[in-house]
């Protein structure tokens, strides 16, 4: 009842009672609303709708309309940008350190590419755009790099042999975290939907496996090398025995390298690794699934020494 799209922009069209139609000399309200973006438009229109039907109401009791209306106060649209919606979010997600610098690489470029924005704003249209530039961004960025638009950047790039952002990382970091933040926005009344969740990106074909398990082989000539079988100082000693807990243990380099001696333990004979978070670095694991105890393997303890170590 109240748009209208026309070719360069969507009207606000409301139709005037009968009884007043003689006192406003037409029988509608109609104007322009200045955008082609139906959401910016049913927000715009909000007021208008608001603003005349309290007008109505006032003229039905004296049609007569004066050459200079007094202005109506309505009360105006609550609104809240998308930066302002992500900030929200870290205030109750409180992500770890290592997350929160992902989460600000993602953010950024999604406001470079789309703007920022009150959050109902956004459409399917904008995610797939930040989607379709993406996969043509470079994986690798130089310091030069950082000072143009995304625009100007794939543009340099267009017509070379360059790396791209994998689809996979695409969709698993930049789609999901930006989806996850209009999640937010639907689950706190900042929006209605998420436009994020209908949009998709094929996967690409996979030749081969992105990343190989090592040979039996392979992980014989590792054990043999000198770096295991005699390491030149405490440095590599230390090089020795993550790469040992690594192969008997499957734990991340990371949790490895942040272990004291007090994560290391025994309890009915049977040794073991505390993977656990740390209060004194505030360190955080990757999820809470990843707090465990790993029982050391014998071979760790009878033919390398560990146990000494």
């Amino acid at each position: 009842m109240y748009l209208q799209k026309r070719t360069y922009s969507y009207y606000f069209r409301m139709p005037i009672p009968t009884k007043l139609r003689d006192a406003y000399g037409k029988a509608e309200i109609c104007f322009s609303l200045n955008t082609l973006n139906r959401t910016e438009a049913r927000l715009k229109s909000l007021e208008h709708i608001q603003r005349y039907l309290l007008e109505f109401e006032q003229r039905k009791s004296s049609p007569v309309i004066p050459t200079a209306p007094a202005k109506v106060e309505v009360a105006p649209v609550s609104s809240i940008l998308f930066s302002e919606v992500y900030a929200k979010y870290l205030n109750e997600r409180k992500p770890a350190e290592g997350s929160l610098f992902e989460y600000k690489t993602v953010v950024n470029r999604f406001l470079a590419i789309c703007g920022d924005r009150d959050i109902r704003l956004y459409t399917k249209s904008d995610i797939v755009k930040y989607k379709d530039m993406l996969i043509d961004y470079p994986r690798v960025l130089t310091r030069n790099d950082l000072q143009l638009s995304p625009e100007k950047l794939i543009e340099k790039y267009r017509g070379t042999d360059y790396q791209r952002i994998s689809h996979k990382t695409v969709r698993e970091k930049y789609l999901a975290l930006i989806s996850t933040i209009f999640s937010y926005a639907v689950c706190n009344d900042y929006r209605n939907d998420n436009p994020v969740s209908s949009v998709r990106v094929t996967t690409e074909a996979q030749i081969e496996p992105s990343r190989l398990p090592y040979s039996v082989s392979q992980l014989g000539k590792i054990i043999k090398s000198g770096v295991i079988s005699n390491p030149i100082d405490d440095k590599h000693t230390e090089y020795k025995y993550i790469i040992l807990l690594g192969i008997y243990t499957g734990a991340r380099l990371e949790e490895i390298c942040r272990l004291k001696t007090d994560d290391v333990g025994i309890e009915d004979g049977i040794h073991y690794i505390f993977i656990r978070p740390d209060t004194e670095t505030k360190h955080r694991l990757k999820t809470a699934s990843s707090r465990r105890r790993v029982p050391i393997h014998p071979r760790l303890l009878l033919h390398f020494g560990f146990e000494e170590y």
